[in-house]
């Protein structure tokens, strides 16, 4: 029943048909959080490589693409399905503001000018000045608040639909956006347990106490003492945030680092801890995890003093049995240097979390015995299981109006009767055709309204409320 309200919600404000360009606008960050620089996504959707030498983006920013050049005469291709970044800043700086662009992406930039926090409109011509894709967004009327200064981009829905189009944009599921990646797709069809909640318990700039040095941080305690949560680790360095590394070989690894190592390292240590909290405030059944990581070479992970996943299951790259400071990791990134590895690890955490604050800690092992390079990033997201309303949340942060079972969880306190939605008996196959009637039936300026206060309303909520 509920995936079925949620495509009858939709319905409701259908998108058009219009098809999209070949190449186009698919995510615009206008307004960073804090000074991190702004963003647009391109992405080319036909599997023809396009010929990009000279294109511009105009509008409130300004930017021309490279021309050919003999020394990359490939570089001014866009290749099938590329998604590419263009960016206020150039590309070690944006790098090291959003790490989560994967090192496959190209980041061009700067620009010149800034994106509008107001709205305007970008137009991406090619070189004989013809438009590829065009977009008028705005901060206010139909246009999701969130990515207004909240940390959200604007994310395009369909990319086969019209682009200049507010029906066709929402926000960024995350905070950050997702640069240079598709933002993940929700399923329409039934399923046994639609609803979940995502959270990252720690991010890749998340912050880490450390150490570092020749001796084992263990001390006179016993094998192991030191990922324990009542362990004593004001002696080590930080908390300082992620990613932590040197990597001299690997100039975007270099920049992407929130905390470098090259200082003072040693090519003789072979193993690097740290230690990470997070509070958490939701059950303590039921939660699975996955954990991201950029890692070079091996790791174990322990979270509140048990190995994470369960005994020689939360490791990457590390031979079963008690790992001492001396041990070498038995294996190393594909490529040999630090790569993303989306869902290292995943797994059910029962028994694991505790109430209030949690201790993640990983102990990361270079695979020789002179390394010449150590990087470490990580991101454990936690999903919980059905608790109601979050297809609700979906709806309301688009800024849809709301027709909801008065039996899906938070709709009590989520669905405000006449002003952004209405509720109904399941049970009462009659009223529900009423309130579909009355929807339906309902003036664009009517359910624009409740679209809008559905949205207004549901940027009071987060993920500790």
């Amino acid at each position: 029943m509920q995936a079925y309200l949620r495509t009858l919600l939709l319905s409701l404000l259908p998108l058009t048909s219009l098809q999209a360009g070949q190449v186009i606008f698919a995510e615009v960050m206008y307004h960073p959080p804090g000074s991190k620089p702004e963003y647009v996504e391109i992405v080319n959707l036909t599997s023809n490589r396009m010929d990009m030498a000279r294109w511009t983006i105009s509008g409130g920013v300004d930017y021309s693409f490279p021309d050919f050049s003999a020394a990359n005469p490939s570089g001014h291709f866009l290749k099938e399905y590329e998604r590419v970044l263009v960016s206020s800043a150039d590309e070690a700086t944006t790098r090291a503001a959003w790490p989560s662009i994967p090192l496959s992406v190209r980041v061009f930039g700067p620009w010149t000018g800034a994106l509008s926090n107001g709205g305007e409109t970008l137009t991406l011509k090619d070189a004989a000045q013809a438009v590829e894709s065009s977009l008028t967004y705005g901060d206010g009327g139909n246009w999701p608040l969130a990515a207004d200064g909240a940390g959200h981009a604007l994310q395009i829905i369909n990319p086969n639909g019209n682009v200049d189009d507010w029906r066709n944009w929402g926000i960024s599921r995350y905070t950050g956006g997702s640069p240079g990646v598709a933002e993940p797709t929700v399923a329409e069809a039934p399923l046994a347990n639609p609803e979940k909640s995502d959270f990252n318990a720690v991010d890749y700039t998340s912050s880490w106490k450390y150490w570092r040095e020749a001796a084992d941080p263990d001390g006179a305690g016993a094998e192991g003492s030191w990922f324990a949560p009542s362990y004593n680790d004001s002696a080590w360095s930080g908390p300082s945030p992620g990613f932590f590394g040197h990597d001299p070989s690997k100039p975007l690894l270099q920049a992407a680092r929130g905390t470098s190592f090259t200082t003072g390292y040693a090519t003789s240590t072979i193993t690097y801890y740290f230690r990470s909290t997070f509070n958490w405030s939701g059950g303590l059944t039921g939660q699975v995890f996955a954990l991201d990581q950029w890692l070079d070479d091996g790791v174990i992970y322990y979270l509140n003093g048990k190995e994470l996943k369960g005994e020689n299951l939360g490791r990457v790259r590390m031979a079963a049995g008690a790992a001492a400071h001396d041990t070498i990791a038995i294996g190393s990134p594909a490529g040999g240097d630090a790569v993303e590895e989306l869902n290292a690890l995943s797994g059910s955490l029962d028994g694991q979390l505790v109430a209030g604050t949690n201790v993640l800690c990983a102990e990361v092992h270079q695979n020789t015995v002179v390394g010449d390079d150590i990087y470490f990033g990580a991101r454990l997201r936690i999903t919980s299981p059905a608790v109601g309303g979050l297809v609700i949340n979906e709806a309301m942060a688009s800024g849809l109006p709301i027709l909801s079972s008065g039996n899906v969880g938070a709709a009590e306190e989520l669905v405000q009767e006449g002003v952004n939605g209405f509720s109904f008996d399941p049970d009462d196959v009659e009223g529900l055709a009423e309130l579909m009637a009355q929807m339906a039936g309902m003036s664009v300026v009517k359910r624009l309204a409740m679209g809008r206060a559905s949205e207004r309303s549901i940027l009071e909520w987060g993920p500790e409320r």
